[in-house]
């Protein structure tokens, strides 16, 4: 394979290696805006369990079991998506660990591929090198 089939191949790699990695890095976005809505909930759970602690009216109208149901509930759809993200990223992390690979190693390849033509073009300058003072004799 020559060193511009390999460039072509690498450009493809590269592609799928960005598409990978900008989908990877899609996930983990989404998960740390689930973790930090999941925090948020349990800070405005806590909040409200002291304010529903220091208001009797509330507890007498049965706001309190209302609101804490309604939290425990948006709580499980949180862990949830959540837990539903943390799988798709594991999936997508395998594959952008895949493309890397085979990025990396089309990397490779295609340097090997140009030393090597750099090489053999060199030999083929010193044979013309010789060919020429051959002609021009002693």
């Amino acid at each position: 394979m020559t060193s511009e089939e390999l460039g072509r191949l690498k450009q493809i790699t590269d592609m799928r290696f960005q598409a990978e990695q900008d989908q990877f890095r899609a996930i983990c976005e989404e998960e740390r805006h689930l973790r930090e809505l999941l925090k948020g909930l349990d800070r405005r759970k806590e909040r409200a369990r002291e304010d529903l602690a220091s208001d009797p009216s509330m507890r007498m109208i049965g706001k309190d079991l209302a609101w804490m149901n309604w939290a425990d509930q948006h709580r499980r759809r949180l862990t949830a998506q959540l837990a539903n993200s943390l799988a798709r990223k594991e999936i997508a992390f395998a594959r952008f660990q895949e493309a890397y690979g085979k990025d990396t190693v089309l990397h490779r390849l295609l340097e090997k591929a140009q030393e090597s033509e750099r090489g053999q073009s060199a030999r083929q300058e010193a044979e013309r090198v010789e060919d020429f003072i051959a002609l021009l004799g002693p």
